[in-house]
């Protein structure tokens, strides 16, 4: 794969093939002074982590409303949220990468995707925010890569999940 594909096409992998080809060049003496090589490098792997930084927000928001809609079945679907997973699927199927896929904790989007639900959840109802903290706090993600980047992301699908995941008798 050339440059400009790699480059189109997974810019996290982009970013590290050119980071270690100037790294490569670092013990030149014929490159101009004035080439800040060191931030040059790390200006460039910014871009691919600032990406990857991206899917994984995109994820989280995923999460958070999908815990959000198990956490409180009854909430108006005038709320968005739905609308809002929707979205937020679409950005994330455009922009992550193969290389990314390799780098996703989903465990720890989880994790942080659990807190920041209950903290929401905590605005309109302590009881339920309470209820899901016990019930997910400490728990793995009830999705794996291949179905949360599925094309067709089913909240209801999830949201099943999540009740038989958190019954007193489920099993890890």
């Amino acid at each position: 794969m050339d440059g400009a594909s790699l480059y189109d096409d997974d810019i996290l992998a982009w970013s590290e093939v050119q980071a270690a080809a100037l790294r490569s060049l670092a013990g030149r003496h014929d490159l101009p002074n004035q080439l800040d090589l060191a931030n040059v490098v790390e200006e460039i792997e910014d871009v691919g982590k600032s990406e990857l930084r991206t899917v994984e927000s995109l994820i989280r928001n995923i999460l958070t409303h999908l815990i959000m809609l198990w956490a409180d079945p009854g909430a108006p679907p005038t709320n968005g949220w739905r609308g809002e997973i929707a979205a937020w699927h679409e950005d994330m199927l455009r922009r992550i990468s193969p290389s990314m896929r390799q780098k996703l904790d989903l465990n720890l989007v989880w994790r942080s995707a659990v807190r920041v639900a209950c903290a929401k959840l905590a605005d309109w109802d302590a009881a339920k925010a309470g209820a899901a903290r016990v019930a997910l706090v400490g728990s793995t993600c009830p999705l794996d890569l291949a179905a949360l980047t599925s094309e067709e992301l089913d909240p209801a699908d999830v949201i099943g999940r999540l009740q038989v995941s958190t019954k007193p008798d489920a099993g890890p």
